[in-house]
Order: C-alpha cells, then sequence, then structure tokens
C-alpha cells in the first residue's frame, strides 16, 4: 500500500505549509500566529491536498522532478490566488521563485540523468506558453499583464518536466475556466466587456486540471 512513501509525503507537506504560510503572512492576508485558526486550518488542508496530489498524481507517492516542481506550484497556489482576487497583481518575488525552481528542478534533473536533451524539450514546450501569453499581453491592452505571463512561465517550466502536453493542455485549461467565468459574468450582467479580473487564480486552476486529467 505503499505506506512509507505515504507517510514521508505528508511530512514533507506539513513541512513545506511553512511556505506558505509565511508568503500569506508577508501579504497580510493572515497572520503567521494564526495558522490554526479555521482560516487557517483550511488554506493547510487545500494546499496539502495539492501538494499530495502532486506527489502522487497517479495514487503512488514519487519524488522526482516532475512531482517536485508540482509540489512548489502547490505551495503557492493559495497565496497568489489570494493575493491576485486582493490586489490584480502576481508578485515578482512568488512568480520568480517558481520559475527558478522549476528550473533548477528541470536541469538537476537531466544532470542526474544525462539527458541535456531532455532539458531542451523542456524549456521548448515552456517557451510555448510563455511565448503566447507575451502576445497576449501586447494585444489584450491590459486585459492580460505581464504578472500572468510571469506565472504561466513558472506553470509551463514546472508541467513540461513532466510532459510537453501538460504544457499546452495547462494554459488551455486555464484560458477555458477564464472565459467560462467571464462569459457567466456578462450573462448575469455583472460584468461587461471592459470589466477586469483576476486571472491568476484561473491559470492555476487550469494547471491542477491539467495535471490531474491531461497528463
Amino acid at each position: 500500500m505503499h505506506t512509507f512513501e505515504w507517510a514521508i509525503a505528508v511530512v514533507a507537506g506539513l513541512a513545506c505549509l511553512l511556505i506558505t504560510f509565511r508568503l500569506l503572512a508577508d501579504a497580510a492576508l493572515l497572520e503567521f500566529k494564526k495558522i490554526l485558526s479555521p482560516r487557517g486550518a483550511v488554506i493547510g488542508g487545500v494546499t496539502l491536498v495539492l501538494f499530495l496530489i502532486a506527489l502522487a498524481p497517479t495514487g503512488t507517492p514519487e519524488f522526482a522532478a516532475p512531482n517536485l516542481a508540482a509540489a512548489a506550484v502547490a505551495l503557492v497556489t493559495v497565496p497568489l490566488v489570494l493575493i491576485d482576487r486582493r490586489d490584480q497583481r502576481l508578485p515578482n518575488q512568488i512568480t520568480y521563485s517558481l520559475l527558478g525552481i522549476a528550473l533548477f528542478l528541470a536541469t538537476e534533473s537531466a544532470n542526474f540523468s544525462g539527458d541535456w536533451a531532455g532539458l531542451w524539450f523542456v524549456l521548448l514546450w515552456a517557451a510555448i506558453p510563455v511565448v503566447f501569453m507575451l502576445l497576449m499581453v501586447l494585444v489584450s491592452r491590459g486585459g492580460v499583464g505581464m504578472g500572468d505571463a510571469k506565472l504561466v512561465a513558472g506553470l509551463s517550466v514546472a508541467a513540461a518536466t513532466t510532459s510537453g502536453r501538460l504544457s499546452l493542455s495547462s494554459l488551455a485549461a486555464g484560458f477555458l475556466l477564464g472565459g467560462l467565468y467571464a462569459l457567466i459574468l456578462l450573462v448575469t450582467k455583472k460584468a461587461n466587456r471592459k470589466t477586469e479580473f483576476a486571472f491568476g487564480p484561473f491559470l492555476l486552476a487550469g494547471f491542477w486540471v491539467a495535471y490531474l486529467l491531461l497528463r
């Protein structure tokens, strides 16, 4: 039943939760001393579930580079969602850190296995969504921001360590979810074509939908 692997995954997840709570405290979203409050428990529970999904998408915990990259996404998902919803911005400190960690893991994986062609594969498939997002920043006239593009860079590298398909499907799922939300707002007349809303949460949701269903 892989009890030992699951025990390690849970312990690692609980330890890594401190990163999530630190990011929330720095953003004035949750005081560090209140991590045991009901709000802290919900945030911790969601983050731990995502962390375990990252390590065990097929039901068995693994600690390879693709799983660890997804685990890094898990740790920043809730902070980025809450910050973007409140401020409609995605902090460089977090998005650049995610990108750096994903690149480090991809590089170390290539160094360990000797498969440097695999690293170029990761970079190529990650570059496609990034280029697309940069074009969207140019043509959307503020609808898509550079923060979104930086987030996609980190998500795409993390996804591409698993597969090129995941890198593309993650972005596609994010746009689909964001588009459906915008359509609902328009139909219910809660927004118009000029209404801006935080797009980062949908990019993150798209990553997790793709990670579970479209790998």
